[in-house]
């Protein structure tokens, strides 16, 4: 996976995640969202979406 797709992969999970917590009305941190996601692998990220329905 380049970075591009890898970079536009996980903001797509943190938009979903961030979309299901303001419905719930909790708090959500992009931030550190985004560095767990940074440092997994190519695989691990691709089962994260799906799971995520991205």
């Amino acid at each position: 996976m380049t970075i591009e797709n890898k970079r536009n992969l996980i903001w797509a999970i943190i938009a979903h995640l961030e979309h299901a917590a303001m419905n719930q009305k909790k708090a959500f941190d992009k931030g550190d969202t985004f560095f767990s996601l940074a440092f997994k692998s190519d695989s691990e990220l691709r089962r994260i979406a799906k799971l995520a329905g991205v």
